[in-house]
Protein backbone atom coordinates (compact mmCIF):
# COMPACT_ATOMS: atom_id res chain seq x y z
CA UNK A 1 0.00 0.00 0.00
CA UNK A 2 2.68 2.30 0.84
CA UNK A 3 3.82 2.48 -2.95
CA UNK A 4 0.36 1.85 -4.58
CA UNK A 5 -1.23 4.61 -2.11
CA UNK A 6 1.62 7.74 -2.99
CA UNK A 7 -0.22 7.74 -6.48
CA UNK A 8 -3.61 8.59 -4.52
CA UNK A 9 -2.22 10.75 -1.38
CA UNK A 10 -3.11 14.26 -2.47
CA UNK A 11 -6.51 12.88 -2.81
CA UNK A 12 -6.66 10.90 0.48
CA UNK A 13 -5.06 14.17 2.52
CA UNK A 14 -8.07 16.48 0.86
CA UNK A 15 -10.88 13.70 1.44
CA UNK A 16 -9.20 14.01 5.43
CA UNK A 17 -9.52 17.60 4.99
CA UNK A 18 -12.83 17.79 3.89
CA UNK A 19 -13.89 15.91 6.98
CA UNK A 20 -12.20 17.90 9.47
CA UNK A 21 -14.30 20.86 7.61
CA UNK A 22 -17.45 18.94 8.12
CA UNK A 23 -17.23 18.79 11.90
CA UNK A 24 -15.72 14.94 11.92
CA UNK A 25 -13.44 14.25 14.55
CA UNK A 26 -10.49 11.79 13.56
CA UNK A 27 -9.57 8.89 16.38
CA UNK A 28 -7.87 5.80 16.86
CA UNK A 29 -10.41 2.77 16.96
CA UNK A 30 -9.19 1.64 20.39
CA UNK A 31 -10.66 4.91 21.68
CA UNK A 32 -13.85 3.89 19.90
CA UNK A 33 -13.88 0.48 21.23
CA UNK A 34 -13.23 2.01 24.84
CA UNK A 35 -16.38 4.55 24.86
CA UNK A 36 -18.51 1.35 22.94
CA UNK A 37 -17.59 -0.46 26.16
CA UNK A 38 -18.74 1.62 28.46
CA UNK A 39 -22.56 0.35 28.25
CA UNK A 40 -24.56 -2.46 26.35
CA UNK A 41 -24.70 -1.49 22.63
CA UNK A 42 -28.30 -1.34 21.92
CA UNK A 43 -29.18 -4.49 19.61
CA UNK A 44 -31.94 -5.26 17.17
CA UNK A 45 -33.31 -8.79 15.17
CA UNK A 46 -31.94 -9.19 11.48
CA UNK A 47 -35.19 -10.85 9.01
CA UNK A 48 -34.99 -11.42 5.57
CA UNK A 49 -37.23 -9.18 3.37
CA UNK A 50 -37.95 -7.51 0.30
CA UNK A 51 -36.44 -4.00 -0.34
CA UNK A 52 -38.67 -1.60 -2.80
CA UNK A 53 -36.32 -1.32 -6.21
CA UNK A 54 -34.85 -4.42 -5.06
CA UNK A 55 -35.28 -7.85 -6.16
CA UNK A 56 -34.67 -10.79 -4.10
CA UNK A 57 -34.90 -10.40 -0.16
CA UNK A 58 -32.27 -8.91 2.20
CA UNK A 59 -31.29 -8.97 5.35
CA UNK A 60 -32.60 -5.67 7.21
CA UNK A 61 -33.53 -4.23 10.79
CA UNK A 62 -36.78 -6.34 11.48
CA UNK A 63 -38.79 -6.66 14.86
CA UNK A 64 -39.77 -3.33 17.24
CA UNK A 65 -36.33 -1.90 16.24
CA UNK A 66 -33.86 -0.95 18.61
CA UNK A 67 -33.40 -2.04 21.84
Amino acid sequence: AELEGMRLLEAFAGLLGEWRRAGAVLCKMAKIHALAAQRELPTAPVVYRPIPGRSGLLAAQGGGGAT
